[in-house]
């Protein structure tokens, strides 16, 4: 990901590119009044806008083109982001698939790990949760308990998570767990 900075003209058309493709894609997408606000029905119409989105090249715009992104600059996100704030009311079920479990993806992840989930990641055709919350613990991560223990060349998660939201539709996860007892 680059931090170059666009010539005005570059991005005054980089911006007329979103406002163009989120005029077409975007209007009508949000789903008010849905009795089921979390659920299945505003996450496929999530998924579908993704793959629009993926088409024309204006997703993932920051991460490397090789893992499935658009290469483009902070520069651009930032453009885009300012045009997608014009439509409040869009669905936005892959906040956490795409807010934090593909930057975690992108800085920690082998370039295999990348190679095989960015890609399905950015275009919306898999979603991911985060699993942080505990019984007894909630969301204080501080006091989870979930444990993580190496077993020959595998890892085994032992615990227990909970308030996954849309877990039930996701194909994978970041998880929060501990591998040594003995640090708190």
């Amino acid at each position: 990901m680059s931090d170059a900075t666009l010539s005005p003209a570059e991005a005054e058309a980089f911006r007329a590119r979103c406002r163009a493709f989120l005029d077409e894609h975007a209007t009508g997408i949000h789903l008010g009044g849905d009795p089921d606000p979390r659920g299945e029905k505003r996450l496929r119409a999530a998924q579908a806008f993704q793959k629009k989105l993926a088409d024309a090249g204006l997703a993932g715009l920051i991460y490397p083109v090789e893992y499935g992104g658009a290469g483009l600059t902070k520069a651009h996100e930032r453009i885009w982001r300012e045009e997608y704030a014009r439509y409040p009311n869009m669905t936005n079920e892959l906040t956490i698939s795409h807010g934090m479990c593909l930057p975690m993806l992108n800085e920690y992840g082998t370039h295999e790990q990348k190679l095989a989930y960015m890609p399905r990641n950015i275009s919306g055709e898999d979603v991911w949760c985060q699993m942080f919350s505990e019984p007894g613990a909630g969301s204080d991560v501080a006091s989870l308990q979930t444990r993580a223990e190496l077993d020959g060349d595998e890892w085994v998660i032992n615990g227990q998570k909970v308030w996954t939201t849309l877990a039930h539709l996701c194909a994978y996860g970041i998880i929060i767990a501990r591998t040594d007892p003995d640090v708190p």
